[in-house]
């Protein structure tokens, strides 16, 4: 639900819009907003309600509309600018648009008609993370909002360890292994730029954990014969890492280099691209696999 701000009187400063909760209450939260604003502003609270703030600290009126409204009737997607109107003023984005043959609802030839009202509104609109009940206080642009959300540094990161539902944002999640499952990640912090040395059973799927000196969080995957690294965070951290395994038995290695893969949910996400195949040659007769790993901090391949 967009919650739009409705500013009375001869100012010209008329705005915004912000997602919020409807039914979640402001109390103290509104005075002290109230109290602080030096300006016509807008002012996220900490339970996701936004509210506008005048120059003399009156609550501006609101209305709610409903982000469906915003929706291309054709793909169901949240339309961006430019919107596009047939002769009877039915809308698209601009991605059907260029695939339709006729108005979707009343038939007419397209017309390459824009709904300059509609784009207003939408470019004008102001939203709250999807995160931020999880700690992120940004308030975006709707044209914005999917990019921020790919970029967050507090999107939810799921724990890697089997029948843990625990998820948070990372800075979160390491504590969590910490406080929780320490035994589990003990004695696996490295140094960037160092080789480590790493062995494990190879017989059936193994998750390594690996902390950098920084605080970053990796893990060794190894499932039905595939060895990679990723990381688990925020998306922002794509590219920012690169790495070199070396699996070896005896007299016989096989090298693999390759980008650090980012992903927030280990279990369900097997970068295959970035992955190395593994022969059941290099396994020991216990079964273990020998390697060592080499990360690199801000080096691309």
């Amino acid at each position: 639900m967009v919650k739009f701000s409705a500013e009375e009187g001869e100012s010209t400063r008329k705005r915004r819009c912000i997602v919020g909760d409807e039914d979640g209450g402001a109390g103290d939260q509104i005075e002290a907003a109230r109290s602080s604003a030096a300006e016509s502003t807008l002012i996220q609270l900490s339970d996701g309600i936004g509210i506008a703030i005048s120059d003399s600290g009156k609550v501006l009126g609101t209305a709610f509309v409903d982000l469906d409204a915003f929706e291309c009737p054709v793909c169901f997607e949240l339309m961006d600018s430019p919107i596009f109107q047939c002769q009877n003023g039915h809308v698209t984005c601009s991605s059907c648009f260029t695939k339709l043959s006729k108005c979707h609802t009343c038939s007419v030839p397209p017309s390459p008609t824009r709904c300059l009202a509609l784009e207003k509104v939408v470019d004008s609109m102001k939203l709250a993370c999807p995160y931020a009940s999880l700690g992120c206080g940004e308030i975006i642009s709707y044209s914005k909002r999917e990019s921020h959300k790919e970029s967050c540094s507090r999107v939810p990161c799921h724990c890697p360890i089997l029948c843990c539902r625990f998820s948070g944002p990372v800075s979160e999640l390491l504590l969590h292994l910490g406080r929780v499952h320490g035994p589990l990640i003990a004695d696996f912090s490295f140094t960037y730029d160092q080789w480590l040395a790493v062995s494990f059973d190879g017989s059936g799927r193994h998750h390594q954990f690996l902390i950098a000196d920084d605080g970053t969080l990796f893990i060794i995957l190894f499932n039905s014969g595939s060895l990679c690294l990723v990381s688990i965070g925020p998306n922002s951290l794509k590219e920012r890492f690169s790495y070199r395994m070396k699996v070896k038995r005896e007299k016989r290695w096989v090298e693999f280099e390759s980008v650090v893969g980012v992903v927030q949910r280990a279990e369900d996400s097997f970068p295959s691209d970035f992955s190395l195949l593994v022969s059941p040659e290099f396994l020991d007769e216990q079964s273990m696999l020998m390697m060592e790993v080499l990360v690199w901090r801000n080096k691309l391949l």
